[in-house]
C-alpha cells in the first residue's frame, strides 16, 4: 500500500481553486464580475493579501482582468491570453518538438475537416488571400511564412469549434517557432516552395468546396509531406 505525501496549499491557491471550480460548474462566466477583495475576505475568511495574490496569478494567466474603478472580471476575450505556459513548455524542452507536431497533426486535420462544413465566405476569402500572398511573393520567405501561419489559424477558427481553436491558440507561440523551423528544413530545396503552396491551395479548395473528407485528406497529405522532408 502506497501513500502520497500531503502537500499543504497556500491560501491564495485555495482561493484560485474555488474560482476555477465556479468556472467549471458554469456559475462564473466570461465577463462576470467577481466580488471585491473586501467581500471575498469576509466570505472566505482569508486576508486581503491572499485575495490579491490569487487575482494577480489569475490575471497573469489571462483568466481575469482588473478594470480600475470597476473591479475584477472573468476575462471576456480569451484569445491571445492564457497561452504562454504550454508554448513555453514546448519551446524550453526541445525534445518535445515531435509531441508538439503530433498534437498539431491531430488537431489541424480535424480543423480542416470541420472547416469544410462551417467556414464562412469571409473566412474562405481570407484563406484565399493567404494563398495569393504565397503566389504573388513566391521568393519572399517572410511573407510566405506569415501567410502559412495565418492560413492554419483561419482554418482553426473556421472549424466552428471554439475548444479546438483555443487549444491550438494555447500553443500558438510554439507553433510559430516550429512552423518557421520546419519551413527552413523543407526549403533547403528551392523547388519545394511550389509544392508547399500547392498543398495549401488544395486544403483551401477542399474547404471552399465544402467537402470534409477531401479537406481532411488534403491536410493529412500536407502533414505527411512535412514528415517526409524533415526530421522532427
Amino acid at each position: 500500500m502506497h501513500f502520497a505525501p500531503i502537500k499543504a496549499q497556500r491560501l491564495y491557491q485555495q482561493v484560485i481553486n474555488q474560482i476555477k471550480e465556479l468556472i467549471y460548474k458554469g456559475k462564473l462566466k466570461k465577463g462576470d464580475k467577481l466580488p471585491s477583495e473586501r467581500e471575498l475576505t469576509a466570505i472566505l475568511g482569508v486576508s486581503r493579501a491572499s485575495i490579491r495574490e490569487a487575482f494577480s496569478a489569475l490575471e497573469i494567466l489571462g483568466l481575469v482582468e482588473t478594470r480600475p474603478g470597476e473591479g475584477t472580471f472573468i476575462s471576456h476575450e480569451l484569445e491571445g491570453k492564457a497561452i504562454e505556459p504550454l508554448s513555453l513548455i514546448f519551446m524550453l524542452e526541445q525534445d518535445k518538438q515531435a509531441e508538439l507536431f503530433q498534437i498539431r497533426r491531430i488537431l489541424e486535420v480535424e480543423c480542416a475537416k470541420s472547416a469544410a462544413l462551417h467556414a464562412t465566405a469571409e473566412q474562405i476569402r481570407k484563406m484565399e488571400e493567404c494563398i495569393e500572398k504565397m503566389e504573388n511573393f513566391f521568393d519572399d520567405e517572410e511573407i510566405n511564412f506569415q501567410a502559412d501561419k495565418e492560413m492554419h489559424f483561419i482554418i482553426a477558427k473556421a472549424s466552428n469549434n471554439s475548444l479546438l481553436y483555443h487549444v491550438l491558440n494555447a500553443i500558438s507561440e510554439a507553433m510559430e517557432v516550429q512552423i518557421r523551423s520546419l519551413r527552413r528544413g523543407i526549403l533547403h530545396k528551392t523547388q519545394n516552395r511550389a509544392q508547399l503552396i500547392l498543398q495549401h491551395k488544395n486544403i483551401v479548395e477542399a474547404v471552399k468546396s465544402g467537402q470534409p473528407e477531401v479537406a481532411e485528406l488534403a491536410m493529412q497529405e500536407h502533414m505527411k509531406y512535412i514528415v517526409k522532408n524533415v526530421t522532427i
